[in-house]
């Protein structure tokens, strides 16, 4: 994971669905923007969000994002070394432009952009069913057929239910979908505009592997894992380089052998999630992602819990 790449897309939302390339550092452009992005991502409902600060960005592009112009914002992140691909890492609407200068000769506009904002906020739907249709169907519904399309990606397990008698939505798509994940025990999340339940197994989910062994015994980092890991009272926590796969409710396994356990006292107080898992395996419930295209330093902050918690239902 080596040679940084970022780009940074300002939308227009309206029917012409204008765009504006403010950062390309593929295209090595000297006049490419400074900046510096930090994202938040939580489990379940709480809303996901962006604080990027774009420096000495022309006037009359802070003028556009004054009178929403362009009110959506798309960040994408990759490495040179890993073919120069760019993954999108944040795509959401503009919430609150700020503008504000550093000093003489250094001004900075903060944009505070929220993950499937106007889903969450302004998405509606209406729908009947008959007894006897699953809930993988249901789902989809929601996400497609309402006033805001989404992608989804739904776990095959939603199949397994189905309704026992003549069943009716109406209301945000956001709570809907919210809800039919809680009937299920499964989890709900809402990603770069793509709605997500993910099953209480593994399934088909990839798999980050953090640590690997070598052939003399040795466990070693992979995947860009920073620092030595470890356990708290309420979960797992660790760092690693920015890497477009990692996500909330990702699975991510370290070996146990390298996790520092900070649980102090006899009897420790342990919260839900401050357990290690037997086979190493663990699923993330918070990041915070620091991005910049200068000097300062490119990381992922992770909190994981163990998958034994999922299947379980008590996380």
């Amino acid at each position: 994971m080596f040679g940084r790449l970022s780009k940074i897309t300002l939308i227009s939302s309206q029917s012409n669905k204008e765009s504006l390339v403010v950062v390309d550092t593929q295209k090595n452009e000297t006049n490419s923007y400074l900046f510096n992005a930090v994202i938040e991502r939580f489990p379940y409902d709480e809303v996901d969000c962006l604080t990027l600060t774009i420096y000495n960005l022309e006037p009359r592009i802070r003028g556009e994002l004054a009178v929403k112009t362009y009110d959506r914002v798309s960040l994408e992140f990759g490495y040179k070394d890993e073919g120069g691909m760019l993954s999108t890492i944040f795509e959401g609407n503009i919430v609150r432009p700020l503008y504000t200068r550093i000093d003489a000769v250094t001004d900075a506009t903060i944009l505070y952009v929220w993950d499937s904002g106007d889903f969450k906020n302004y998405g509606f739907v209406s729908l009947t069913y008959d007894a006897g249709v699953n809930y993988y169907q249901i789902a989809q519904d929601i996400a497609t057929k309402g006033t805001y399309k989404m992608s989804n990606e739904l776990t095959e397990k939603l199949k397994q239910y189905k309704t026992t008698s003549a069943k009716s939505i109406y209301g945000t798509q956001d709570d809907a979908l919210q809800n039919i994940a809680k009937e299920c025990g499964l989890p709900y999340k809402t990603e770069n505009n793509v709605v997500k339940i993910f099953g209480d197994k593994i399934e088909n989910e990839e798999v980050i592997v953090f640590t690997r062994t070598l052939e003399d015994g040795r466990i070693v980092s992979q995947s860009g894992l920073i620092g030595i890991p470890s356990l708290s009272n309420d979960g797992l926590y660790f760092s690693c380089l920015v890497n477009p796969k990692l996500s909330i409710f990702s699975v991510v396994k370290i070996d146990n052998s390298v996790i520092n356990i900070e649980q102090s006292g006899a009897v420790p107080n342990v919260e839900t999630g401050g357990q290690l898992n037997s086979d190493g395996l663990y699923r993330v419930v918070k990041l915070t992602t620091t991005i910049s295209n200068d000097g300062n330093q490119n990381q992922t902050s992770v909190k994981a819990i163990s998958l034994n918690l999922f299947n379980t239902g008590e996380y």
